[in-house]
């Protein structure tokens, strides 16, 4: 519910936008960005990647005191929520709304995907965001 209600006031936030290719030659993905500051920095970057075989995956990563809070995957009908304590404790876990086991290593590569995707905002966005 809090997640909810801070996607809901996102408009009142200063938004940034970019793109970016990444991966390596010939498997090349277009990733489209758009991303929301506060005085604290960035607490939404939300990602649309496109693969070369027309797949499509939006990413959202919101983040809380500057760490990773919630970020959601969704793919081609499959929708994937993890969320994180302010001690970086996984709290939430879903699959396509059903409650879902998150291992570690899962937890651990989209708390990495989060910070690059933060990181990269900030240094585009002027790096004090």
């Amino acid at each position: 519910k809090e997640f909810a209600d801070f996607e809901a006031r996102l408009g009142g936030l200063k938004r940034v936008t970019g793109e970016r290719i990444s991966g390596p030659e010939g498997k090349e993905v277009a990733i489209g960005w758009d991303a929301f500051l506060d005085e604290s920095g960035v607490r939404m970057v939300r990602e649309m990647v496109s693969y070369p075989d027309g797949g499509r995956v939006n990413v959202r990563y919101a983040f809380k005191d500057g760490k990773p809070w919630v970020i959601v995957r969704d793919s081609g009908g499959s929708k994937t929520r993890i969320g994180w304590d302010a001690e970086g404790a996984v709290i939430l876990g879903e699959r396509n709304g059903q409650p879902a086991e998150i291992d570690e290593a899962d937890a651990k590569s989209a708390r990495r995907e989060a910070r690059e995707a933060r990181s990269l905002v900030s240094a585009q966005a002027g790096g004090g965001a």
